[in-house]
């Protein structure tokens, strides 16, 4: 997954840290958009951005954005990790990709963390 030149990134906070070693394992020249969900608006995650890596904080509409990115990206490699029906909603927009081609785990389970 490392060694592709066109990526996508999206997670929430539990995600941070893994996303953040794979934007400093990227080859040089790869193009990256990154996805950071703040489930609680708080924006002071350290991201150390490599140069020409697109990143935008997103809120509430996560999903309906990634899910919108994926669908208008269909040759980049996804990587996604977040709240399970976050991922499930997300895997109806990976568009027929090649297997190997994608990504996406459930870091955690609502009902697990709601009580």
């Amino acid at each position: 997954m490392l060694q592709q030149q066109e990526l996508i990134l999206c997670g929430d906070e539990t995600a941070y840290p893994a996303m953040m070693r794979m934007l400093k394992a990227l080859p040089d020249g790869a193009r990256v958009q990154v996805l950071a969900h703040s489930t609680t608006g708080a924006r002071d995650y350290p991201f150390d951005l490599p140069e020409g890596v697109a990143f935008s904080w997103i809120g509430d509409e996560f999903v309906a954005q990634a899910a919108a990115l994926f669908d208008a990206t269909p040759g980049t490699y996804i990587w996604a990790a977040t709240e399970n029906e976050q991922i499930r909603t997300l895997r109806a927009h990976l568009n027929g990709r090649e297997k190997g081609h994608s990504t996406l785990t459930a870091y955690w389970h609502r009902s697990a963390t709601t009580g």
